[in-house]
C-alpha cells in the first residue's frame, strides 16, 4: 500500500542515510558547522537571496519573518486559508501579538482591488498593517501555483506602500520547475520552504533574505528554542533532497497520471 496523506510521511533512503553517516558536522551557535553554512550560502544563491538560516519547521521560519516584519498590534494581510494564519497553532499571537486580515485571492493571487480597500481601511480606527503574506505553492486551493508574474507585481506593489512581502514557499519546488524562475529574492523580503516537504528529507526548513534580516532571525531563533549544535547531521540530509529536487518532475507526472485516471 502506498501511503498518500501526505508528502511529509516520507522516510531517508540507503543514499540519504549515507550522506548523513558521513556528515561534516561542528557547533552551530557558534556558526562552525560547515554542512549548515554550505547549505545555507547553496540554497541562498540557488533563489537569488543574500544569505539563509537552517531551522527545524516551516512554521519556526514563518514565525520568525513575522517577528522580524511587525511589532505587536499590527496586522498581517493574507489569504483567509492560509497556512500561516489557521495552521501554525496561533504562533502569530503568541509570538509577535499580531493578527490577521484576509484579502481576497483566486487559488492564492491576490486581489490587488481589494489588497487597496483593506490597507485604506487601516489608515483610521484600525490596525496598522505592516506585511503582506502568501503561499506558493497554496495548500488550499489544492497545491496551486501562484505565478512569478504575479509575485513581481506584488513586489511593486508592496514596496510602494511600504509593506514587507513575505513567502510561505513551505513546497515552493513545485512552483519553481513550472516556471523555471528562481531569482525570487529580487521580488519578496523573505521566504521559507520546507526540505520535507515534497523533497523527501526527515526535518528541516530554511529561512531566506537579507543579510541584517538573517542576522535578526539568528537572534530570534535563539530566543524561541531554535538554536542548534552538531546540525549538519539533519543539514546534509537536506541538502541531499535538494540535490536531487528534479525528481518532483516524477511526481508531477504521476500526479497527472492520477489525475487523468480519475477524470475518466
Amino acid at each position: 500500500m502506498i501511503d498518500i496523506r501526505s508528502d511529509t510521511v516520507t522516510k531517508p533512503s540507503k543514499e540519504m542515510l549515507e550522506t548523513i553517516i558521513h556528515a561534516d558536522v561542528g557547533d552551530d551557535e557558534y556558526k562552525e558547522d560547515p554542512t549548515v553554512n554550505e547549505l545555507e550560502e547553496f540554497t541562498a544563491n540557488l533563489l537569488g537571496f543574500e544569505d539563509g538560516l537552517f531551522v527545524t519547521s516551516g512554521l519556526m521560519g514563518n514565525q520568525i519573518s513575522l517577528l522580524n516584519h511587525t511589532n505587536p498590534g499590527e496586522e498581517v494581510l493574507t489569504t483567509s486559508d492560509s497556512h500561516i494564519k489557521n495552521y501554525e497553532h496561533g504562533a502569530a499571537s503568541f509570538l509577535s501579538r499580531i493578527q490577521f486580515r484576509n484579502v481576497e485571492h483566486d487559488d492564492g493571487v491576490l486581489n490587488f482591488e481589494d489588497l487597496e480597500k483593506q490597507i485604506s481601511k487601516s489608515m483610521y480606527h484600525k490596525p496598522k498593517i505592516s506585511t503582506v503574506a502568501i503561499e506558493n505553492t497554496h495548500l488550499s486551493s489544492g497545491g496551486s501555483i501562484v505565478p512569478f508574474e504575479f509575485i513581481e507585481k506584488l513586489y511593486a506593489f508592496t514596496s510602494q506602500k511600504n509593506l514587507k512581502l513575505h513567502i510561505d514557499g513551505a513546497r515552493i519546488w513545485h512552483a519553481i520547475l513550472e516556471e523555471e524562475k528562481t531569482n525570487y529574492g529580487d521580488f519578496c523580503d523573505s521566504l521559507t520552504f520546507c526540505f520535507s516537504k515534497g523533497l523527501g528529507a526527515p526535518i528541516g526548513s530554511i529561512l531566506l533574505g537579507p543579510k541584517k534580516f538573517i542576522k535578526d532571525s539568528r537572534e530570534y531563533r535563539k530566543k524561541i528554542g531554535g538554536g542548534m549544535r552538531q546540525v549538519g547531521v539533519i543539514a546534509s540530509a537536506a541538502k541531499f533532497a535538494l540535490e536531487n529536487r528534479n525528481k518532483l518532475l516524477d511526481d508531477h507526472k504521476k500526479a497527472k497520471e492520477v489525475f487523468d485516471a480519475l477524470k475518466l
